[in-house]
């Protein structure tokens, strides 16, 4: 069977937990990565598959040590990258440019 394989990576919003800017919490299993799937799978001779590494609370260096080598394993066709929300926060003291630097490096 041949797969075609989709790596996201990132924060709660690619995990598909956490919390949202009301505070609230997103639902369990709130996951976009099956929608996805079934968006995509029409017409293809592949079987798609969404891999999710999403993480909450995270942030880009931390996307390049420990989730960008399991991706790279992976060997996806598409890679997702969404840290930025996170990299963004003051408290965080990540640059836009070092973001976008972090991005392109994994």
């Amino acid at each position: 069977m041949m797969y075609f394989d989709i790596a996201t990576i990132g924060t709660s919003l690619t995990a598909g937990t956490g919390t949202g800017w009301d505070g609230t919490s997103v639902r369990q299993g709130g996951q976009w990565q099956p929608f996805l799937e079934r968006a995509l799978q029409p017409g293809k001779s592949q079987i798609v598959r969404c891999h999710n590494y999403g993480y909450g609370g995270k942030t880009s260096p931390w996307g390049i040590s420990v989730e960008a080598p399991k991706v790279a394993r992976l060997r996806p066709r598409i890679v997702t990258i969404e840290y930025s929300m996170n990299d963004c926060s003051i408290t965080q003291g990540i640059s836009a440019a070092q973001s976008v630097a972090n991005a392109v490096t994994i």
